[in-house]
C-alpha cells in the first residue's frame, strides 16, 4: 500500500502543528510530491523550491524512496536564499549519476495540482490491487528467489555472486549477477514473444515469488514496471547481441554498495556467458546461444570452429526502456534489424507463462530443476604478464620480421577465439613492450629498464631477444642484480626467463652465470665442429679467420679454429701458419671489444674488426677485405652477423679481392640478408657476386610445405603481414601505427630468417608458464622462475621450427644445413640462390 511503498515517515503527523486540518493538507501535499518520485517512470529526482510551504518540509537531507519500477527515487528541497545556488549533480546508487531525470515544483500551486491528481492516484492503485490479488496465476514449488533482488554486500549465502577486481568484497542481487528471478522473467519473455533470446534488466526486478500459489499482485511486486513494453527486435547480429552482453558486464568492474550502474542484464536460457576482470575492466570471455559461440570479440575465449555462429541473426525479446537506453540502442537496432512492439509489459508475459506452463500443483514450477544450469558466470581474474621484446635495428627489415613474429604469437595466444593454443593460460594476458636495442651494437639494458620504468611497479616475467650480447647484458646474474637495485620498490624484478630465438654464443650456457637462460638455436659449438670438417674434407690447409669483435662472432671464430686445427695436427706455434691473420684488431681507435684466442688462450689469431665502427661508418668493408688480402689466404672463414657479411662480400666484389676462381668463402652465419639492402630487401648485386660459392652451415628450419604445423602457422600471417607494415609513416612528426605486421619479400610462405623461432620462444614460455599453474593468484611477480624454466628443460614438443628438446644447459640441439651460394643466368635475369648440400647433426 501506500504507507509502504512512501514510507511511514511521509505519512507521519508533524507533533508540533496543533492545526489538524493544516496537518493534514501537509501530509496530503508530501504524499503527493513522493508520488511523483515513486509512481512516475523515469524519475530519478523530485527538487522543490525551499521558499515554498511543501518545500520546506523537505528541506535537510534528501528523501530516498524506493519507486514501482524497483530503483530508488530521491525528493529534496533547495534552499532559495542565497540566489544563485545550483544543484549540479545528483548521485544516486543503482542509477546512473551521468543521465538524472528530475521534476521540478517550483511554487504551491503545482504542489496542489500533483495533490489533486495523487488522490486519483490512489483509488486507481486500490482498485487495480484488489483485481491483481484475486487474479490466480500459478504455482511454484519452492521460492524463486531474487538472491536479494537489491545489491548486497558480502554475506551472500547460496546465490550467485561475483566479486570486484580487489576481492574480496563479493557482490550478489539481481544487479549484478544472475537471479531467479531473472531466470523466470526472460524466460517468461522469450516464450511470450517467440524470440531466440530474451534480456530483462536486473533493476527492474523487485521481490521474489515464495512458494504457493502465485497471484497477480505476487507478479507485479516481482515486475513491477507495467509502463516497460516488451519488444521484438528481429535480425540482431551475432556481433550485436555480444556487443549488448558486453556493455551489460562493463559496469561490473565498478561495483559499490554507493553506486551501481543498472546495466546488468538477465537472459533466457540457452543463452551462456562468462566474464572476467582484466586490468580493471570486466570484459567478456564465451557467449553460446543454443550450444553455438557467438562471433569473436575482445578477450573471447574459443570453442571449436564447427560449433561458431560467425554470421547468423537472431530475434531478441527486450524491453522498451532497454530499447532506449543508448548503451544497448546501436546494438540493437544497428544493421538490418527491424522492431515491433508487443503492447504488453514483462509483468503480463509472466502471468500468461506461469498460467500457461505451471498453472496446476501438478505442474508447479520448480526452480531447482528449471535453473539449475548457471547462465552468466564470472570466470578468474585475467591475470597480466609482461614481456620485454628486444628486438635489432628499427631500419632493419629481416629484424623487424623476426620479431614481428614473436609479436604475432603473443598476440595469438592472447586471442582466445583463433583456435592457436587457446587452452594454453585461458586467463592470462601478455603485454608486449617492444623497444629497437639493435643487436650487440645497441643498448639492450637500457631497453630493458625503460621498460620496467613504464610498467613499475609491475615487473618484466619474460625476455625475448635474440643476438648474444644482448642477452648477455639481460641474463647474467650481476645485470639483474644490477635490476633489483635500479627498481628496489618492483617485486620480482631481475626474476624474469629468458627465451631467445638465436643467440648461440657458447659461453651462455653456464646456467651459474646466465640463470633461466633457455636458446632455441644450436650453439656455435656445433657450427665450429661442422666448418672445420668441411675445410678438411676440401684439404684446406690455410685458412684466414675474420671476425666481428661481438660475443657470438668471436666464440665461434675460436670454435672454428680450435676444432680446425685439431684436425691436422700441427707443431706448436705454428697456428698462424695455418689460422692466417695475425690477430691484428681492425678500429677506429685500434680496439676491438673482444678478439678470438688460440686453442691455448696464449695469443690472438685471425682478423678482428669493430661492428660498432662499421655501424657508425667509421670503417668500411674495403678495409676489412684489404687486410685478409693481405695475408694471402685463399679461403676465408666469415664469423659476422649479416650486416658486415653485406659490407664484405660488396667490397670483395668491387675490388676484385679474394674474389673469382681460386678462392673461396666459409660464412659462419649463411643468410639471404646479407646480400639484400636492410632498408629494402632489394639485392645489392656487389655482394652477391662477391660471395658467390660461399659456403656455409645454418640451422634446419621446415618450410610451407614441409612441416603441417609450419604450413598451418603461416597460414595465419598471411592475412596479418605486408611488406607496407615494415614502414612506420609520419604525419606531421606524428608516427602512425603501421599497418600490420613486417613481411619483407610480401610472400606469407617465406619467413626472414630465425623468424620461425621467434614463434617457437613464444611458445616454450607459455606451454611451460601453463604447466606450472599460470599466475599465482597474487600476480605475475610471484611467478617462479626455476618452476617455468625446469619444465622448459623437459620439454619435448613439436613447434613450428620442427622438434624442440633442450639439454641440461637449456640449449637445444638441431640440425645443420649445409648451404651454397649458386648464381644463375636465366634469360638475362641473374638470381642467386643458396642450395642446400648436405646436413650435420649436432652433437649431443
Amino acid at each position: 500500500d501506500a504507507r509502504d511503498l512512501l514510507g511511514s515517515r511521509a505519512l507521519d503527523d508533524d507533533d508540533d502543528d496543533d492545526d489538524p486540518e493544516a496537518n493534514r493538507t501537509s501530509t496530503i501535499e508530501e504524499r503527493a510530491v513522493e508520488a511523483i518520485a515513486v509512481e512516475f517512470a523515469g524519475v530519478d529526482a523530485v527538487i522543490l523550491d525551499g521558499a515554498t510551504d511543501v518545500g520546506k518540509r523537505f528541506l535537510g537531507e534528501p528523501r530516498r524512496l524506493r519507486n514501482w519500477f524497483g530503483g530508488e527515487s530521491v525528493v529534496l528541497a533547495v534552499p532559495s536564499e542565497p540566489r544563485g545556488l545550483a544543484v549540479s549533480r545528483v548521485r544516486l546508487s543503482r542509477t546512473s549519476a551521468a543521465s538524472v531525470t528530475s521534476v521540478f515544483l517550483g511554487d504551491d500551486d503545482d504542489v496542489e495540482q500533483a495533490s489533486e491528481d495523487s488522490s486519483l492516484v490512489d483509488d486507481l492503485k486500490a482498485e487495480v490491487e484488489k483485481r491483481l490479488a484475486d487474479l490466480h496465476v500459478g504455482y511454484v514449488s519452492a521460492d524463486v528467489d531474487g538472491a536479494g533482488t537489491v545489491l548486497r554486500g558480502g554475506g551472500c549465502v547460496s546465490a550467485p555472486t561475483i566479486s570486484t577486481a580487489t576481492k574480496p568484497p563479493t557482490f550478489c542481487g539481481c544487479l549484478v549477477a544472475e537471479c531467479r528471478t531473472g531466470n523466470l522473467a526472460a524466460d517468461a519473455v522469450r516464450w511470450f514473444a517467440g524470440a531466440d533470446v530474451a534480456l530483462v534488466k536486473g533493476a527492474s526486478l523487485n521481490s521474489k515469488l515464495r512458494a504457493s500459489q502465485v497471484s497477480g499482485d505476487d507478479v507485479l511486486e516481482m515486475v513491477p514496471d507495467l509502463g516497460d513494453e516488451i519488444v521484438l527486435i528481429e535480425g540482431v547480429s551475432g556481433a550485436g547481441l555480444v556487443a549488448v552482453l558486453a556493455a551489460a558486464v562493463a559496469p561490473l568492474a565498478n561495483v559499490s554498495l554507493d553506486f551501481t550502474e543498472d546495466a546488468f542484464l538477465q537472459v533466457s536460457r540457452g543463452l551462456n556467458l562468462t566474464w572476467a576482470h582484466d586490468n580493471g575492466r570486466a570484459v567478456l570471455r564465451e557467449v553460446f546461444l543454443h550450444g553455438k559461440q557467438l562471433p569473436s570479440f575482445e578477450g573471447a575465449v574459443a570453442g571449436d570452429d564447427d560449433d561458431r555462429e560467425e554470421d547468423a541473426f537472431f530475434a531478441v525479446a527486450a524491453s522498451s526502456r532497454l530499447l532506449e537506453d543508448e548503451r544497448f540502442a546501436e546494438a540493437l537496432r544497428g544493421g538490418s534489424s527491424s522492431v515491433s512492439f508487443l503492447g504488453r509489459p514483462a509483468f503480463a508475459a509472466v502471468v500468461e507463462y506461469l498460467s500457461s506452463e505451471h498453472a496446476s500443483p501438478g505442474v508447479a514450477l520448480d526452480p531447482e530443476a528449471e535453473y539449475f544450469e548457471a547462465r552468466v558466470v564470472q570466470s578468474p581474474d585475467v591475470r597480466e604478464v609482461h614481456v620485454a621484446v628486444l628486438c635489432g635495428k628499427e631500419n632493419d627489415l629481416t629484424r623487424r620480421e623476426q620479431c614481428d613474429h614473436g609479436l604475432h604469437r603473443l598476440d595469438q595466444i592472447n586471442d582466445k577465439h583463433d583456435g592457436v593454443l587457446d587452452d594454453v593460460l585461458p586467463n592470462v594476458r601478455f603485454t608486449a613492450h617492444n623497444r629497437n636495442v639493435g643487436c650487440s651494437v645497441g643498448d639492450p639494458y637500457g631497453g630493458l629498464a625503460d621498460i620496467m620504468a613504464d610498467i613499475a611497479p609491475a615487473t618484466v616475467s619474460l625476455i625475448v631477444s635474440g643476438c648474444s650480447n644482448d642477452i648477455r647484458d639481460v641474463s647474467s646474474v650481476d645485470q639483474r642484480d644490477k635490476l633489483r637495485n635500479d627498481f628496489p620498490d618492483t617485486d620480482g624484478a631481475g626474476n624474469h626467463v629468458v627465451v631467445s630465438p638465436s643467440s648461440t654464443a657458447p659461453s651462455l650456457n653456464d646456467e651459474g652465470d646466465y640463470p633461466y637462460l633457455a636458446r632455441l638455436t644450436t650453439p656455435e659449438t656445433q657450427n665450429g665442429i661442422a666448418n672445420s670438417l668441411l675445410a678438411e674434407r676440401y684439404q684446406w690447409g690455410q685458412v684466414c679467420v675474420v671476425h666481428e669483435d661481438t660475443l657470438f662472432a668471436t666464440e665461434l671464430a675460436e670454435e672454428f679454429t680450435k676444432n680446425f686445427l685439431a684436425a691436422q695436427p700441427f707443431v706448436a706455434g705454428d697456428a698462424s701458419n695455418r689460422v692466417l691473420g695475425g690477430g691484428v684488431c681492425i678500429s677506429a681507435n685500434r680496439s676491438c671489444e673482444l678478439q678470438a684466442l688460440d686453442p691455448g688462450g696464449d695469443r690472438a689469431v685471425g682478423v678482428a674488426f669493430s661492428l660498432k665502427d662499421l655501424d657508425d661508418g667509421l670503417l668500411d668493408g674495403t678495409e676489412i677485405v684489404r687486410r685478409a688480402a693481405e695475408t694471402g689466404a685463399k679461403v676465408i672463414f666469415v664469423s659476422t652477423h649479416h650486416d658486415a657479411q653485406r659490407a664484405i662480400f660488396a667490397a670483395s666484389y668491387r675490388e676484385n679481392l679474394n674474389s673469382g676462381l681460386g678462392y673461396g668463402w666459409l660464412s659462419g652465419l649463411p643468410s639471404e640478408a646479407a646480400f639484400q639492402d636492410p632498408d629494402t630487401l632489394e639485392t645489392i648485386n656487389a655482394a652477391v657476386f662477391g660471395a658467390e660459392g660461399a659456403l656455409g652451415f645454418l640451422e634446419e628450419v621446415p618450410s610451407y610445405n614441409d612441416s603441417e604445423v609450419t604450413r598451418a602457422y603461416l597460414d595465419t600471417w598471411k592475412g596479418v603481414s605486408s611488406k607496407a607494415g615494415c614502414l612506420e609513416e609520419e604525419e606531421e612528426g606524428q608516427v602512425t601505427k603501421r599497418a600490420s605486421y613486417c613481411d619483407g619479400d610480401d610472400d606469407f610462405r617465406t619467413a626472414a630468417s630465425y623468424s620461425l623461432f621467434w614463434v617457437d620462444s613464444v611458445d616454450v614460455y607459455a606451454r611451460a608458464l601453463h604447466a606450472t599453474g599460470g599466475v599465482p593468484a597474487d600476480g605475475a611477480a610471484k611467478i617462479d622462475p626455476r618452476s617455468v624454466y625446469d619444465v622448459i628443460l623437459a620439454s619435448n614438443q613439436t613447434g613450428v621450427t620442427g622438434s624442440i628438446v633442450f639439454d641440461e644447459s637449456g640449449d637445444r640441439r638441431g640440425i645443420l644445413d649445409l648451404l651454397n651460394l649458386v648464381v644463375s643466368d636465366d634469360d638475362d635475369d641473374q638470381q642467386q640462390q643458396q642450395q642446400q648440400l648436405g646436413q650435420q647433426q649436432s652433437r649431443r
